[in-house]
């Protein structure tokens, strides 16, 4: 019988069946290199990765920065790929600086466009707003006008908070007379630009971070994070039947959102085993796979459990060699 895929109410199904000395748990799978996101199916990066890959690229300028910059670009997510294009452009016109430093080059350009981008997104409220009952109106230009003198007051550690923005407007939720007027902005404020989403919103942030902070920022949306299939929020406990392994930009991308939002689960879902799999028999001992196959079982129910239409699951031709 499958739960309800919004509330996840029952949590029965998983059964916490490993022990604290399992040889499967989080500290190994977080450590597995060559695993694929069990969303997007793509390679991930193990933390140690990351941070021998942020260490050197920290240490390293110009024509140097460039061809090293230009190996990683592989591993990266598309936003992170458009910056890191832009990077490069920067360090074409200031050769020997640092990543630091030309996104410190690049600040007060990409600060214009922010500023640009952040006011758009707040004009299009205002101009919605027009159409409201006065009083959810007033409550909407009040919030608009709030924001943009900001803008104008240049308040840099706004710029990148995009969520300021965003949070602002939802502490107003409960006063909007018609819901529907709240709706409307809802789904224009999420348009705010971010770090995640806006080249612009990412150099303004980061400029005043370090070279290796920096680094580290364009290559953890690919890398390797702890996903916990029912959400903390919605009752999921760190148990090893509800984990499994997702890059960082799907994981903060579904959040506590139901599985079935998450459509490119049951397209890379097959390749995501076979590569935890690979990656466990390098990791462990041949006497630890039967460990594994009951882990991997585990977590298929759990999943199936989730879904509104159950993967079918073929564990026979595809075990560890």
């Amino acid at each position: 019988m499958n739960i309800n895929p919004i509330t996840y109410n029952n949590y029965s199904y998983v059964r916490p069946s490993f022990k604290s000395n399992s040889p499967v748990n989080t500290r190994v799978l977080k450590d597995l290199s060559d695993v694929s996101c069990v969303y997007c199916g793509e390679k991930m990066l193990t933390t140690g990765q990351v941070d021998i890959f942020a260490t050197k690229a920290a240490k390293l300028n110009g024509k140097k920065l460039y061809k090293y910059l230009s190996t990683l670009e592989k591993y990266m997510k598309p936003n992170e790929k458009k910056v890191l294009r832009v990077i490069k452009e920067g360090i074409k016109k200031n050769p020997d600086l640092s990543l630091q430093e030309v996104l410190q080059e690049m600040f007060p350009y990409h600060l214009g466009k922010l500023e640009k981008a952040q006011k758009s997104v707040l004009k299009q409220i205002e101009k919605l707003s027009k159409s409201f009952c006065e009083a959810d109106k007033n409550l909407t230009l009040m919030q608009v006008y709030k924001g943009l003198v900001d803008i104008r007051k240049s308040e840099v550690e706004k710029h990148f908070k995009t969520n300021i923005y965003i949070s602002e407007f939802y502490k107003l939720k409960e006063r909007y007379t018609n819901k529907e007027d709240f709706k409307k902005i809802e789904n224009i404020i999420r348009n705010m630009p971010n770090s995640h989403t806006n080249i612009s919103a990412f150099i303004v942030k980061f400029s005043r971070k370090s070279s290796k902070e920096i680094a580290t920022r364009l290559l953890s949306p690919s890398q390797s994070t702890i996903e916990h299939l029912l959400p903390h929020s919605l009752g999921g406990t760190r148990i090893l039947s509800n984990i499994v392994l997702a890059c960082g930009d799907d994981n903060s991308r579904r959040g506590n959102k139901p599985l079935d939002t998450m459509p490119q689960l049951r397209t890379n879902i097959h390749h995501y085993f076979r590569t935890l799999r690979h990656a466990m028999a390098k990791k462990l001992p041949i006497q630890d796979c039967l460990k594994v196959e009951e882990y991997i079982l585990n977590i298929q129910k759990t999943i199936n459990s989730m879904l509104e239409k159950p993967i079918r699951f073929d564990n026979s031709t595809d075990g560890i060699h």
